[in-house]
């Protein structure tokens, strides 16, 4: 074989001492490699780019005599990950009790706070109809873990923001109507209420900003008028004269 310059004979000598180094030695018999079997196999390994069935991969680990602590780690990450992803997927008002035990007792959340975070957020934007049951789960979740209920409340706020900038009126509403559940779970306060219907509300409105401000209303007025009546009668004020200056589609109206 030959080589067009001396780096390109470099180049290959460098990629063969990192084949050494990282196990992988060539075959006398065939023009393919093999891999050394030093604790667990390339396979057995999460990061390998192969899937195995969940219970292969058991039957794997148990057969194995040789422990990775790096190995191991990533596992129960995987394992935690699995089990949070599951549940929320199988998260429903039937379900939330025996979910929240298994929750509880399988997963480190204080670990995996930022993987529950994100797939709620993410389960609240594609199925906003189960935003009351994600509530829920953060707020019993926020009474053992304070934290990680603020790090959900932060995160939702962020994400309302973010879809409210590039105008994405349906995740837009999606996330209010998850931040609305949040205070009457009694996580959020009624100023964060407020402050997102003024958001909605203020200057010159879009009718889709109007729409979702409507459907925020609907959702907390109950509950916010009994603690901030004054706040509810300035945003239906708003509205009042919003309707009377005729700049609205009909639809909205």
């Amino acid at each position: 074989l030959l080589y067009k310059t001396d780096s390109d004979l470099l180049k290959r000598n460098e990629k063969a001492d990192v084949l050494d180094k990282s196990g992988v030695i060539p075959s006398k018999s065939r023009g393919t490699f093999q891999t050394e079997a030093k604790g667990l196999s390339s396979i057995e390994s999460f990061g390998g780019g192969v899937y195995i069935p969940p219970a292969k991969r058991r039957r794997m680990i148990e057969s194995s005599q040789v422990i990775d602590p790096v190995q191991s780690q990533r596992r129960s990450w995987y394992d935690q990950k699995r089990i949070i992803h599951g549940t929320i997927n199988r998260l429903n008002t039937t379900t939330i009790k025996p979910l929240i035990g298994d929750l509880f007792e399988k997963v480190n959340l204080l670990r995996m706070r930022g993987i529950l975070a994100k797939n709620l957020l993410q389960a609240t934007v594609t199925s906003p109809r189960y935003a009351d049951v994600y509530a829920a789960l953060v707020a019993v979740v926020n009474s053992k873990l304070p934290e990680l209920g603020e790090l959900v409340l932060n995160r939702a706020i962020l994400a309302f923001r973010r879809h409210y900038r590039r105008r994405e009126k349906d995740n837009c509403l999606a996330m209010a109507m998850f931040l609305g559940q949040l205070f009457h779970q009694a996580v959020a306060h009624e100023l964060l209420v407020l402050q997102i219907l003024t958001l909605l509300l203020d200057g010159d409105p879009t009718d889709d900003s109007v729409e979702v401000a409507v459907q925020f209303l609907k959702t907390t007025g109950n509950a916010l008028l009994e603690v901030s009546p004054r706040g509810v009668r300035a945003v239906i004020e708003r509205l009042r004269s919003l309707l009377h200056e005729g700049h609205l589609n009909k639809r909205v109206e």
